[in-house]
């Protein structure tokens, strides 16, 4: 009942299989840059999503550590499941960022809203 009470006041979006992620050539990808993944696990109904999204995410200093090092996939999880079989390491609470290897295994997971300087630090101790 949370759930469906959550999502009251949102549109209804279509599902579809485009919304999975290719995870083979994500690997791929990441391997041939030589860089990790970021999977931000959001909700557009999750206020502190759009808090990080406004006050971290958009800052350029981030914005450019990541593109440096890192593959980014936000999931929007009330629409598209989240890739890497990361489910079974969801607690359920928006914002979770996990950081991974290029070859998809799971290194760390950061749940909760971060501010800049704590978000930089989690970007740099992954690496």
């Amino acid at each position: 009942a949370y759930k469906e009470n959550r999502l009251k006041n949102i549109p209804n979006e279509e599902k579809s299989l485009e919304k999975i992620f290719d995870e083979k050539k994500l690997i791929e990808k990441a391997t041939k840059e030589g860089k990790h993944f970021i999977i931000y696990a959001s909700s557009k109904s999750c206020y502190y999503c759009k808090k990080m999204d406004k006050e971290v995410l958009s800052l350029d200093e981030v914005k450019n550590k990541i593109n440096e090092d890192y593959i980014f996939v936000k999931i929007d999880v009330d629409n598209m499941k989240l890739p890497f079989g990361l489910k079974k390491y969801f607690k359920g609470m928006t914002p979770t960022f996990f950081v991974l290897t290029n070859s998809g295994e799971l290194l760390n997971t950061y749940p909760g809203a971060w501010v800049k300087k704590d978000y930089l630090e989690i970007l740099k101790e992954n690496l």
